[in-house]
């Protein structure tokens, strides 16, 4: 059923070029090293490897996570324990069948939040989840999942890509564009 959905996303109609599941892909050798002590071994290769392909595997569906779907009211809400945070949440798959959340970057680095925000409704800040999983290599627990940065084409890469219709209304395209 995967199979045939991904093969609808890439336009791959013919079939002289199914879409084949590599063994070989990161994401696939990343969850095979999962254990009891940890998400990857220490001297796992694979990590490198998976942040690089997270940078740049093409996108070919983008979606809203299930606590989005939650929140909507578009998702059986049994499987969520608590919808988590405010701010958008996406899940791409790439064109490898592997897939990534996308936590959108609201503010710079270096931008501080504003004194009179009430303190419940802070930022999330992109980098923070990128630093966790740095600092968790570093104290070596190993239990972060792997987070990169990656500029991201909004168009191409989420809104043509997309089939809910309700996340292509949440976009505004310019008429002069």
């Amino acid at each position: 059923r995967r199979h045939k959905m991904y093969q609808e996303q890439l336009n791959l109609t013919s079939p002289d070029a199914p879409l084949q599941l590599r063994p070989d892909a990161s994401w696939v050798q990343f969850h095979l090293g999962i254990s009891r002590h940890g998400l990857y071994s220490r001297s796992s290769p694979v990590v490198r490897q998976l942040l690089q392909d997270m940078r740049r595997t093409p996108t070919i569906s983008a979606d809203y996570s299930q606590d989005e779907k939650a929140l909507l009211g578009a998702c059986d809400c049994t499987q969520i324990v608590k919808p988590s945070g405010v701010h958008l949440k996406l899940v791409l798959r790439f064109s490898d069948f592997g897939k990534a959340m996308f936590k959108p970057m609201r503010q710079q680095r270096d931008e501080e939040t504003p004194a009179d925000f009430f303190y419940f409704i802070d930022f999330q800040r992109h980098n923070a989840e990128i630093a966790a999983f740095h600092l968790d290599r570093i104290l070596d627990f190993r239990r972060v999942p792997p987070t990169v940065g990656r500029l991201i084409n909004v168009t191409k890469e989420i809104l043509e890509v997309t089939k809910n219709e309700i996340l292509q209304s949440v976009f505004f395209v310019s008429p002069g564009a």
